[in-house]
């Protein structure tokens, strides 16, 4: 379900999604609030549902930041996923094998301690975001970012690359529709920043991923953010189709702020948090 675009909630939705898919390369959501029912009761609810990049079913789940209440969704969306992953994946339009090693995410504002032990006792059955703020003269921005799970911090993309060093990693073949792309979006706004790692590159309008590109095998795909839908960029004519689509995904970042937020300040408060409970709450009644 799409919250309508004048609930308060909206933006801040978009934004999780927008920085969901930066965190997980190659995202579709593909459904929302998916909740089972049955004789033997609800097994869990799932807040956002697609694949990554892999194919691998994707299961998210907005947590609270109590230790109980936490500990207890991230339980019910293990039994979720272990006795329903095929049925949700055939409810998604994939193929059983998508659900075969589902990954399981959680959201919070926060982590304490007690919920990251509890957590930690899983292994690498849960991957965890926590939202985060981070405030400048262009405003205040959210992020997901990882927290220490089990003592450490979880895997990240990559070290960073210079733009030289990631074109001299990629074939010919590759590195032709490369440029061609960089030169396109170079061009689209100064305000777009541009990351390149290991596993690819993203470019980034004021904190919000919406685009990225990465080798997937044989092929140089693109895909625009959130949807993640890749795209084999093998000809001047994808690579200019993804940049329209980029293009679009710009201008829907740009109604996301106003004079206000891209000028030199913000008055919106650096500890509010991107979603309230009252918001999470209000989403999962819809």
């Amino acid at each position: 379900m799409t919250l309508p675009q004048d609930s308060p909630a909206s933006d801040a939705l978009a934004t999780l999604e927008t920085n969901l898919a930066a965190q997980i390369p190659g995202l579709r959501l593909l459904d929302r609030q998916l909740e089972m029912e049955s004789k033997r009761g609800a097994a869990g609810r799932v807040d956002f549902a697609g694949t990554d990049g892999e194919g691998r079913l994707v299961l998210i789940a907005l947590v609270e930041d109590q230790s109980d209440a936490a500990s207890l969704a991230a339980l019910d969306l293990a039994v979720l996923a272990r006795r329903h992953g095929a049925l949700i994946a055939r409810h998604l339009g994939l193929d059983a094998a998508a659900a075969a090693e589902p990954r399981l995410i959680l959201v919070s504002e926060k982590y304490d301690e007690l919920l990251l032990a509890r957590l930690s006792a899983f292994g690498e059955l849960f991957e965890l975001f926590a939202i985060e703020t981070l405030r400048s003269d262009r405003g205040a921005q959210t992020y997901l970012v990882p927290p220490m799970a089990g003592g450490r911090p979880q895997s990240g993309s990559g070290p960073i690359l210079t733009r030289e060093t990631f074109l001299g990693g990629l074939e010919e073949r590759h590195r032709v529709p490369a440029e061609l792309l960089l030169a396109r979006l170079q061009r689209m706004d100064s305000e777009i920043a541009i990351q390149f790692t290991e596993a690819g590159v993203r470019w980034t309008f004021h904190g919000h991923d919406f685009l990225g590109a990465a080798v997937d095998g044989e092929r140089l795909g693109g895909f625009v953010l959130p949807e993640g839908q890749s795209v084999v960029l093998d000809s001047v004519d994808a690579v200019e189709g993804l940049v329209e689509r980029a293009f679009g995904a710009y201008v829907r970042l740009l109604g996301m702020f106003d004079d206000s937020d891209l000028g030199a300040g913000s008055s919106s408060d650096p500890g509010e948090p991107l979603l309230s409970q009252e918001e999470i709450a209000a989403f999962q009644a819809q």
